[in-house]
């Protein structure tokens, strides 16, 4: 397995693929953002409760709760956890991809085949994928959501979703590349299945530092 820094990086392994599929979260943007937007959301229903999207950041970045954390120590109740959660699952996100990686798939997709494979609630996932504006982008064709599949037990490593892309788009395996972020889960049907893998270390994502 290769490992690259940043996205455009990718460059010098083009001419060995003909399809190229991606993670989503923490690999074509940082998840991060995804979360600070739903405890901004979150806040937004609590607006007597001053500093509580910044208040649930620092729970998270402790390793902590935060709804479990915060919410008690503001006099919020277990209900209010509860309308929490629901708000921050279904917020419409704030998100932007980054400059350098719309440049480079946008240039990629006029050589290769390209794809999304992800994890995720659908509904989530779906409106991450619309608020970074990749659906204007990739095709919904060529985007799985892996829980629409058959729910969580067709989440990687289940090799199905890359099946999937290989039998659409007509390519062998060995032309084929996954590109992700989490060791733990991202590469395995990929290398089994005889395709490329390549891990972005993306030093601000959940899974950067694991082996």
């Amino acid at each position: 397995m290769e490992e690259i820094q940043r996205i455009p990086e990718l460059k010098r392994f083009e001419p060995g693929y003909r399809g190229i599929i991606f993670d989503l979260d923490d690999t074509l943007y940082n998840e991060i953002d995804y979360i600070r937007s739903g405890y901004h959301a979150v806040a937004e229903e609590y607006p007597d409760k001053e500093g509580l999207a910044e208040l649930l950041w620092e729970a998270y970045t402790k390793g902590q709760k935060a709804f479990d954390t915060v919410f008690p120590a503001v006099g919020l109740e277990q209900d209010d956890i509860m309308k929490a959660v629901r708000i921050y699952r279904d917020h419409f996100p704030s998100l932007t991809l980054s400059s350098e990686v719309y440049e480079y798939v946008v240039s990629l997709r006029k050589t290769h085949r390209i794809g999304i494979i992800t994890d995720g609630r659908p509904e989530g996932q779906r409106q991450k994928i619309q608020a970074l504006g990749l659906d204007r982008i990739f095709s919904w064709d060529d985007i799985i959501i892996t829980d629409e599949l058959g729910g969580i037990s067709f989440r990687k490593p289940n090799p199905a979703a890359y099946k999937m892309l290989q039998e659409r788009w007509g390519l062998p395996f060995r032309e084929m590349l996954y590109v992700g972020d989490n060791p733990a889960k991202d590469f395995i049907a990929p290398q089994q299945l005889g395709m490329g893998a390549v891990r972005i270390m993306n030093k601000e994502g959940v899974y950067w530092n694991r082996s």
